[in-house]
């Protein structure tokens, strides 16, 4: 016995429903219909281009920030977004995630799969040295507000707390880029003054320790937080100096100025002149990360090395006191 069926024609986001057709004739205009399925036919749906659709991530297209995390939402296809967030560790180095995902228009929020985490290590003229994947099936969410800011839960993160970032206007009619929230110094002391922490003190060029000679190429700082990029033997090295006063407001976590969240195999404690150095590093007794604070100010010095030993050089106990010695 023929059977009735009930079909509705849906079309995907950014086409418009136009006709049935059957059997290559126009039969009905009307998205639904029910048919008595009494004989052979072919019935097609027929969507054409809505000339007047806009993707609706257009709403949130631009650039958002985070403490030094930055993101650049663009629209992808009729109704996806694609969103770039970066993370700036030292001068060379930063953590880029890549994510697509759909809008949904009634929570404003996107739940995505399939996204990509990659450290990238640039070399002084500002080219990409090594790429290095940490995963490209990253899943999470993204929800915008009417505010003016979104909430990032990246389900892989771990912290394990959203990041919630606030749309940068652009006012001068430009293109919309990544900022960049450094500025350049020509001196530890022009960091220093810069970013308003009094003074930045450096162990001098040319120091001997076990590592090999120490050396500065560049200084930057931002608001409270003042930089020096160098290098020890062949490895390169980074020294930080914040503020750590709750009276201050700043973009980073005091405790821990580094910027560096990577997950290290080993941590311990040193002390050196009645400081409390907290060290990280994969290889036991190998520093690749210090941190330490003051009454006032908190402090970090990073060490990478080259190559295959990027990711377990690090600097002897001792070659740490003296650099933490001569830095204030």
């Amino acid at each position: 016995e023929p059977a009735v069926h009930t079909f509705l024609a849906a079309p995907e986001a950014g086409n418009l429903f136009v006709k049935w057709t059957k059997n290559g004739e126009d039969f009905s205009t009307e998205p639904q219909i029910t048919l008595l399925l009494d004989e052979s036919a072919e019935y097609l749906a027929v969507f054409e281009e809505d000339p007047n659709w806009q993707n609706p991530v257009m709403n949130f297209v631009g650039e958002y920030q985070c403490d030094r995390a930055h993101a650049l939402v663009e629209c992808f296809g009729y109704d996806e977004a694609f969103i770039t967030i970066e993370w700036g560790s030292s001068a060379w180095e930063l953590t880029r995630w890549i994510i697509v995902g759909k809008l949904d228009t009634d929570t404003l929020t996107i739940s995505y799969s399939g996204a990509s985490k990659a450290n990238l290590v640039y070399d002084d003229q500002g080219e990409v040295k090594s790429e290095e994947s940490v995963y490209d099936d990253g899943t999470g969410t993204i929800a915008f507000h009417d505010d003016g800011t979104f909430t990032w839960h990246e389900d892989q993160s771990e912290s394990g707390e959203d990041l919630v970032f606030e749309w940068i206007p652009v006012t001068d009619g430009s293109s919309v880029s990544m900022p960049n929230p450094w500025t350049e110094a020509d001196s530890a002391k022009a960091a220093a003054d810069g970013a308003g922490v009094g003074y930045f003190t450096l162990p001098d060029a040319g120091t001997e320790v076990v590592g090999g000679p120490i050396g500065w190429d560049n200084y930057r700082y931002m608001d409270l937080l003042a930089e020096a990029n160098g290098y020890v033997g062949a490895a390169e090295l980074t020294v930080r100096k914040g503020v750590n006063r709750p009276d201050h407001e700043v973009s980073y976590d005091t405790t821990d100025v580094s910027g560096d969240y990577t997950a290290y195999a080993h941590e311990w404690t040193i002390e050196t002149n009645g400081w409390q150095i907290r060290c990280f590093g994969n290889e036991e007794g190998r520093v690749m990360k210090a941190i330490w604070s003051s009454d006032n100010f908190s402090y970090c010095i990073l060490v990478r090395g080259q190559g295959d030993i990027r990711d377990v050089y690090g600097l002897g106990a001792d070659d740490i006191a003296a650099l933490v010695d001569a830095i204030e």
